[in-house]
């Protein structure tokens, strides 16, 4: 989705833990959680945050 990207993601003190974490997703990262699951409430940010993850992997020379 155009727009989106972890450099609009606007952060918040509430926010800022989900958004560490799915960039170290975006740059398939060995984790230690094999599933990520993002929570809250509409306007929070959850779709901004997927549609980042997908922008960066597709940026990514890392074959996926």
């Amino acid at each position: 989705m155009k727009g989106r990207s972890f450099d609009t993601f606007e952060i918040t003190p509430g926010n800022r833990e989900a958004l560490d974490l799915c960039r170290r997703v975006a740059m398939l990262e060995e984790m230690g959680a094999p599933l990520v699951l993002l929570l809250g409430p509409e306007g929070c940010g959850k779709s901004h945050l997927l549609w980042s993850i997908a922008k960066q992997v597709r940026l990514s020379t890392i074959p996926v």
